[in-house]
């Protein structure tokens, strides 16, 4: 699995990251980036599923009803998790369960940021 990951060549990884930083930017982000098309996919059906016009909010709102759902909605977030926590390495899952509060955190609020950067997708 973790070979197919795609590489992040923007981050720059140092001695002072925290152990959930090097994670999140060594396992998380690239698993996320591997699983967008996905994420987007769920996260549209969810707003289908719940009736959301979405394409009718204004942007603020839009990011506002995003970082809420994403934050709030217990099974929403469940299912996101387990979108990135499915590819982890039984190593990398290991380590997770150490720390797995704070890169819940980390992993809802990469979420949120790809969900918010992509609207024009969400509101077809």
């Amino acid at each position: 699995m973790k070979e197919d990951r795609p590489t992040i060549k923007t981050i720059n990884f140092s001695a002072e990251m925290s152990a959930e930083e090097h994670f999140q930017n060594n396992v998380i982000r690239s698993i996320i980036k591997m699983k967008h098309e996905l994420i987007l996919a769920h996260y549209r059906n969810y707003l289908i599923v719940r009736k959301i016009q979405f394409s009718d909010l204004k942007e603020e709102a839009k990011l506002d009803y995003i970082k809420n759902s994403v934050k709030r909605d217990a099974s929403l977030k469940s299912e996101l998790n387990g979108f990135i926590i499915g590819h982890f390495t039984l190593e990398e899952y290991n380590l997770y369960t150490t720390l797995h509060s704070k890169l819940n955190r980390r992993i809802s609020n990469i979420i949120i940021e790809r969900l918010s950067t992509h609207l024009e997708i969400l509101s077809q």
